[in-house]
């Protein structure tokens, strides 16, 4: 077989009118390819190197069954370390002279829920593309004679090939790798600060606990000139006066009537039914954290009898903040903004309700507060994460990549074969390979092709040896009803009925009833009467003195809704079937 080797310029496709020549003469030639990597080519020529070419393209071809076939395409990796010998060795490397921009923009395609999400890494790490491809089980797969690549499933390859017999029979090895993960088991969990704000009638829920809505009492002024107004500091900063009035009602009637030494006359004092009104803003901070817990268990077959059950993975992710919001759009002062945009201001997301610019001072009057914001969590006042539409695709996600490491575990069967060149010259790490032969289980097998070498040397005769894994899958069985499945079709029942039972579950139903918590009445209108009856006083003011010493005051306790602790809501996730991979040998 002859071999041919052209120097041409790096953007030249291979033309075989033009490039099937020998500017270098080639001694040997071995060219390799492992799974994910970049093909590389080591070959021998005779020292005539022009070192003004090695910046350049390099076409490696033959001519097999007198057809042109190309062999490999790429660029001199290093300079030769034996430039004095009369032979030196070259090592090619197949990467095409844009590899990071592609591969950067093909990964980039795959940032796509819910295989990818990028809850699931830090900011700094997120375009690495080990990050993006951990809810995938493929790889990149780099041509040799293309400058190109794609992503080829770590099971199937985009090209199939029976070789049947067809190999050299001595050089067929069978190797058990590590045994395959038995089931994994994890927790994927979420932490946030649940917020919200608004305002409320808290004048109803004061009067929700006073009888007939009114406070009656014989002793109103104190009562009124101690009510809160809009200035009173409330303590801490949950609670704020919007407005507030204690309205001075008549119409109560009149005390029982008491007596007077030296007087017949029976006297009584003017009742007052007063009617509390109060408005509160408030703001709800709530830490929480929810973790969802499920097990996977692996289908695959027993090869490893003694250790089933104890080969078990635990896999933990903890969600990067799922408030934060990176595509935030900033308030400007001096900007044209339609009913219906969303900005951010100070911290809290903002929905424009009338067309209008800006002035240089932010007013709220054209804004209304919007807890719908542009993160995972989008509504901020949410007691749960994963109970969301959101949230189930990271659990998705989180299903996806354990599926991953389910996956690549699988393939614990390596066979190594070396066969006949010209028939297999174009055998890459995309390719099926499946083949006969007595010494194997049942007589055959089928891999995925994850490293190969082309070697010619001398008058020896040119050979393919080929690696390949082969999956260790079982048959699937009949299997259960699911409620919901992922895009690898592993299903899981249905969870909506586990929420959270701790603290504010929904703020925005927050009623005055449920920020006044409790209402306490000293001395009201019937006990200050119990003072008066059946009594006799010096003097008609001496009535009103003991009253005065025994006035009406009211207690107001109001929900606590910030609390210091850490709420924690816990999600079991039912995966009813094992999964399985692809049975391509059978034991």
């Amino acid at each position: 077989m002859q071999f041919f080797f052209a120097w041409a310029k790096a953007d030249e496709d291979f033309d075989p009118d033009k490039h099937l020549k020998q500017d270098e003469q080639i001694i040997s030639l071995k060219i390799r390819h492992n799974e994910g990597e970049f093909p590389s080519a080591i070959i021998k020529v005779c020292h005539n190197l022009d070192y003004e070419k090695v910046k350049e393209k390099a076409f490696i071809s033959c001519l097999s069954d007198g057809k042109v076939q190309l062999l490999f395409s790429g660029f001199l990796l290093s300079v030769p370390d034996n430039i004095l010998s009369q032979t030196i060795d070259m090592e090619l490397i197949a990467e095409p002279l844009n590899s990071i921009e592609a591969l950067a923009r093909e990964t980039e395609r795959l940032k796509e829920l819910p295989n990818y999400d990028p809850l699931f890494s830090k900011p700094s790490e997120s375009n690495k593309v080990e990050e993006i491809l951990d809810g995938y089980s493929v790889l990149p797969c780099w041509s040799r004679t293309m400058d190109s690549f794609n992503f080829s499933s770590i099971f199937e390859g985009r090209k199939t090939k029976e070789i049947g017999n067809n190999f050299a029979q001595d050089s067929l090895k069978v190797r058990l790798k590590s045994p395959p993960i038995d089931s994994i088991t994890c927790e994927v969990s979420a932490q946030w600060e649940q917020t919200y704000q608004s305002t409320v009638d808290a004048g109803f829920g004061i009067k929700s606990h006073l009888s007939g809505g009114t406070l009656v009492t014989l002793t109103p002024q104190k009562l009124i000139e101690n009510w809160w107004t809009a200035s009173t500091l409330i303590p801490g900063n949950t609670y704020h006066i919007i407005s507030s009035q204690l309205k001075n009602g008549h119409g109560a009637g009149e005390s029982v009537p008491y007596e007077v030494y030296g007087d017949t006359t029976p006297y009584t004092l003017p009742a007052y039914a007063l009617e509390p009104e109060l408005v509160l803003s408030y703001k709800i901070k709530q830490k929480r954290k929810e973790t969802v817990f499920f097990d996977i268990q692996n289908n695959c077959q027993k090869l490893f009898k003694f250790r089933h059950g104890r080969n078990h993975k635990h896999l933990t992710f903890n969600l990067e903040d799922i408030t934060h919001d990176h595509q935030k759009i900033y308030w400007k002062a001096k900007k044209e903004y339609t009913k219906g945009e969303k900005i951010t201001y100070r911290n809290s997301y903002y929905v424009c309700n009338k067309d209008h610019t800006s002035n240089d001072f932010f007013s709220d009057y054209c804004w209304d507060i919007s807890f719908d914001g542009g993160s995972a969590l989008g509504d901020l006042s949410s007691a749960s994460y994963f109970l969301t539409d959101r949230g189930r695709q990271s659990i998705h996600s989180a299903i996806e990549r354990c599926q991953s490491y389910l996956a690549a575990s699988c393939r614990a069967v390596e066979i190594n074969l070396r066969l006949p060149f010209t028939e297999n010259i174009d055998i890459d790490c995309d390719t099926d390979l499946s083949f006969l032969d007595p010494r194997l289980p049942e007589g055959k097998a089928k891999g995925k092709v994850v490293s190969y070498t082309l070697q010619a040397e001398g008058i020896t005769q040119p050979y393919v040896d080929v690696t390949i894994l082969c999956s260790v899958g079982n048959d699937v069985s009949e299997e259960k009803a699911v409620d919901f499945k992922t895009p690898s079709g592993i299903g899981y029942m249905d969870y909506k009925d586990q929420r959270p039972t701790q603290g504010i579950l929904n703020p925005k139903a927050f009623r005055g009833t449920d920020i006044i918590q409790s209402v306490t009445v000293n001395n009201s209108a019937k006990q200050q009467n119990s003072l008066l009856a059946g009594k006799k006083f010096i003097k008609k003011a001496a009535a009103a003195k003991l009253l005065s010493s025994n006035s009406t005051s009211m207690q107001i306790r109001l929900a606590d809704l910030n609390n210091p602790e850490v709420l924690f809501h816990k999600i079991d996730l039912t995966i009813p079937n094992p999964w399985t991979a692809p049975c391509q040998i059978q034991f």
